[in-house]
């Protein structure tokens, strides 16, 4: 059985179309329980969703923050807290978090690229 252990996973802006430099200091950092394979360990996940958590970071804003839950198609969304202003971000139901790999965040409308930057076990 595979089973999942904690880490801090750090993702930033990725250079694209939109951000031809990239944005180390636009990103997410991740509490997350992953799997030998670096997926996201969902039944772990689910046992306690409370002690996962999720910052999005941007520079010149004020830090999200955030817990993850399962969409209706099953990939992976994040709820930010609800005084904080509306967002909705998602990552694929099955994505790798492995060092240097590239992550596409639908956020609102968009899609965005971020490099896994670091990856902490806790």
């Amino acid at each position: 059985a595979r089973r999942g252990h904690a880490f801090r996973v750090r993702l930033e802006r990725c250079p694209q179309l939109r951000c031809f430099a990239g944005d180390p200091a636009t990103g997410y950092e991740l509490t997350l329980p992953l799997d030998r394979d670096g997926e996201i360990d969902a039944l772990m996940l689910s046992r306690d969703p409370s002690q996962w958590r999720v910052r999005r970071f941007a520079r010149g804003q004020a830090d999200l923050n955030g817990g993850f839950v399962r969409d209706p198609l099953g990939a992976w969304a994040v709820r930010y807290a609800d005084d904080q202003q509306p967002r909705s971000d998602s990552f694929a139901r099955s994505v790798r978090f492995q060092l240097n790999s590239i992550i596409n965040v639908v956020e609102g409308r968009e899609v965005w690229a971020y490099r896994v930057a670091s990856i902490e076990p806790l």
